[in-house]
């Protein structure tokens, strides 16, 4: 059973005739398959399909939410989908209104970083729609006889950072990674794929792959390995604990300084307001979305600062309150 095909199929039968569910679909397909070009005077708009279900969706849903006319090309050459169909749902334009209205710029027609503010603060039925979307552009299921993943390719880590936020708001677990410069946003967990097929509205595909699924057993030459795992999650907890005093204190040293810049503030507060957390999804957290190592040097310069201070004043600073902490621990 082809797990992608089936859950493609499932998501494009749905009927959507909101028109705000509609255009977040397609500000979705063409922030992950679109391209544009010009021609002359035309500004040429393809994005890219592997459904002739969901092309003809985003045909209907471009002529119905943003008066346009599109028409859909067949390329034959489908070897880029892995075998599944490749088809082209073109606009031509004479101006960018419809990347405006898409959300692909802001007001004053500079290119939005990631996925638009409407589509990372929706409401969780259009969230529906637009991880649906993503799915249908870019995501495959891998055998769930073999410890089965879901994977979903997007073309930029601000695109990654954006939905593995979202994916925080549905409480999915995911992990994101660049091999090769190629940004890819997995979900390994069973019941979260599960729990995902079931959101985005696959509930047969759901049932098939739960019934699928085997869980593989751990042999004893992974012994060493896990044995491993759990020392670099003991290690991760109490290097977030020493992260959070520090912070705590930072702050506490700060709170009268007006001076500090508002990012680093935030870093701290998110840093204490979410002690188990990783920095990479800290970033994710972050306003706008921020890379770990951009989380992990605001802390530091806070701490420096506070630090600088703190000396200044002849008052414990962050490490000595660390430090006299980490007893407890």
């Amino acid at each position: 059973m082809n797990y992608t095909q089936s859950a493609i199929d499932e998501i494009t039968k749905i009927k959507i005739d909101d028109i705000e569910a509609q255009q977040i679909i397609v500000s979705v397909a063409m922030r992950i398959n679109g391209e544009l070009k010009t021609d002359d005077d035309n500004l040429i708009i393809n994005i890219h399909s592997r459904s002739l279900q969901f092309a003809k969706n985003l045909a209907k849903y471009l002529k119905s939410a943003f008066n346009t006319q599109p028409h859909i090309i067949s390329v034959k050459d489908a070897s880029v989908n892995s075998g599944l169909e490749h088809l082209i749902v073109q606009v031509v334009s004479k101006d960018n209104t419809l990347i405006k209205k898409a959300g692909l710029t802001n007001r004053i027609g500079l290119p939005v970083v990631g996925l638009a503010k409407e589509i990372i603060f929706a409401e969780k039925h259009l969230l529906k729609q637009a991880v649906a979307t993503i799915f249908i552009c870019s995501g495959k299921i891998t055998d769930p006889s073999r410890a089965g993943i879901i994977e979903i390719t997007v073309p930029s880590t601000d695109i990654a950072m954006s939905l593995d936020g979202i994916f925080n708001k549905l409480n999915i677990e995911t992990r994101t990674k660049s091999p090769r410069g190629i940004y890819k946003v997995t979900i390994k967990d069973k019941q979260d794929i599960v729990e995902f097929l079931n959101f985005t509205g696959a509930i047969k595909t759901a049932e098939e792959f739960n019934k699928a699924y085997i869980k593989i057993p751990k042999s004893k030459s992974r012994i060493y390995s896990n044995n491993t795992t759990d020392t670099n999650i003991l290690r991760s907890r109490r290097a977030s604990q020493i992260a959070i005093i520090k912070a705590k204190r930072a702050l506490e040293i700060l709170r009268n300084n007006n001076n500090i810049k508002s990012e680093l503030i935030d870093a701290a507060k998110l840093r204490i307001k979410n002690p188990n957390v990783s920095l990479e999804k800290l970033g994710c957290l972050s306003q706008p979305p921020a890379t770990k190592d951009a989380i992990a040097s605001r802390l530091k310069r806070l701490n420096q600062i506070a630090d600088k201070v703190a000396h200044k004043q002849n008052i414990p600073d962050t490490l000595q309150t660390m430090e006299n902490s980490c007893k407890e621990l």
